[in-house]
């Protein structure tokens, strides 16, 4: 794979990483459900949400699976309460495999239960036979069948409601059922009468904290009564024993599936997380590694001749070598006059630039052969004009000066044959 493609590789994977740490920052785009923290309509709890956090309560919506809580001391408010996903329950649930059976166990309602076990505390109201089915699954034989107080007649709207500490405060509440007294059941919230309308239940270190009725007085339209505002705040304040409170917007279909990053990220994915890893860093050290290149590449055809030329005389200028290229404008020159005379010139240039011993005298024309095309051109009689071609063609270069004066003297020597119409047809003559 070539260092191009390397590097292709490499930023695409970037990309990648890139593009799913986007999709988990982004917000979700569901409807607003209601109950759901996000809507801002009557029956929303945008208002309740951002009331906690003003009064210092780290508060978010909870979007995740409920295999996804840990271990901590926060609250969380669930709605509505949990049911299992589907497919969940079958035979060989538990034994299957892949990715199906992965998202059942992390959506297992259970979680809810572990959550609480260690150390959570759980805020929900009670569905008669939801609730009933959910603490079946989870195994809380005290609370399968709660026992209910039928509703008083004519009762009203607003009613007294009385924290353990003793605090009373008027609340809308909606009439129903009050809880029926238990040994197993703590009172946290009850009427003038002293009928419970909110019972906590301690499993593990955690505790359930139970509503009789819907938790519509979070509601937004709800929220903006002294009492249910009081109240809320005094829940949050006793339960919330981190600082954190959560709201789940899982059981309400606003949870966001796991990425295919955070899967492969996850503690259980480990292995696969290294390896991707190091993959990753063997294609940048690849792409980085300076391997072996040729000193001199093949020279390119399609390349112009005079580019060639240019780019050969400044590297050669550059190492101060007018030596070579002296012998290469004095072989370009004897080969036009050769020509002229319709003969060839053996040609002894170097394969490569680095070939040339510095300061070596640069022949690459020999001397007989220059002589006799030098004689050809002024005749065997012109022993002067013999001698000062000669002079061109082995006087040293030792300068750029030197060249420059070199190049304009057999210019003149061009010039000079020209002048007297000699060429290859002629001489013959």
């Amino acid at each position: 794979m070539s260092r191009a493609a390397n590097m292709a590789v490499v930023v695409a994977i970037g990309l990648l990483v890139a593009f799913g740490i986007l999709l988990q920052l982004l917000p979700s785009g569901l409807e607003r459900a209601p109950a759901s923290v996000r809507s801002a309509e009557p029956d929303g709890r945008q208002v309740v949400f951002d009331l906690l956090r003003e009064l210092g309560f780290r508060t978010r919506a909870w979007t995740e699976s409920p295999g996804a809580l840990r271990a901590s001391r926060d609250l969380l408010i669930v709605p509505r309460v949990p049911e299992a996903p589907p497919g969940y329950g079958d035979d060989d649930s538990e034994r299957s495999v892949g990715a199906a059976a992965g998202a059942r166990r992390l959506r297992d309602p259970r979680h809810y239960a572990r959550f609480v076990e260690q150390g959570g505390t759980l805020l929900m109201a009670v569905d008669a036979d939801a609730f009933a089915d959910f603490a079946e699954l989870c195994e809380l034989d005290d609370l399968s069948e709660l026992n209910r107080v039928a509703p008083r007649a004519g009762e009203d709207r607003t009613l007294e409601a009385v924290l353990p500490t003793g605090e009373r405060f008027e609340i809308e509440w909606e009439p129903g059922f009050r809880f029926e007294p238990s040994d197993s059941l703590e009172v946290e919230l009850a009427d003038e009468l002293g009928d419970a309308l909110a019972v906590s239940y301690a499993h593990g270190d955690g505790r359930f904290v139970l509503f009789i009725s819907d938790l519509d007085f979070l509601d937004n339209r709800h929220i903006e009564d002294a009492g249910n505002a009081l109240l809320a705040v005094r829940f949050a304040e006793r339960f919330a024993e981190s600082g954190s409170v959560s709201f789940d917007e899982y059981v309400l279909g606003g949870w966001t599936p796991d990425s295919a990053v955070s899967l492969a990220f996850a503690p259980n994915n480990f292995p696969f997380s290294v390896h991707l890893l190091a993959l990753a860093l063997l294609l940048v050290w690849a792409s980085a590694w300076a391997r072996q290149f040729p000193r001199d590449p093949v020279a390119l055809e399609p390349v112009s001749a005079m580019m060639r030329a240019r780019g050969l005389a400044r590297v050669a200028g550059g190492e101060r070598r007018w030596d070579l290229l002296a012998g290469m404008l004095r072989d370009g020159v004897l080969r036009r006059l050769a020509r002229r005379l319709g003969t060839r010139v053996a040609h002894h240039a170097p394969a490569r630039l680095a070939d040339e011993p510095v300061g070596a005298p640069v022949e690459r024309v020999d001397a007989d052969t220059m002589r006799a095309v030098v004689a050809s051109f002024f005749g065997a009689t012109d022993g002067e004009a013999q001698r000062a071609a000669e002079r061109l063609f082995t006087k040293p270069v030792a300068n750029e000066d030197d060249l420059e004066r070199l190049g304009y003297e057999l210019k003149r020597l061009e010039q000079l044959t020209l002048a007297h119409g000699l060429d290859g047809e002629a001489t013959k003559g």
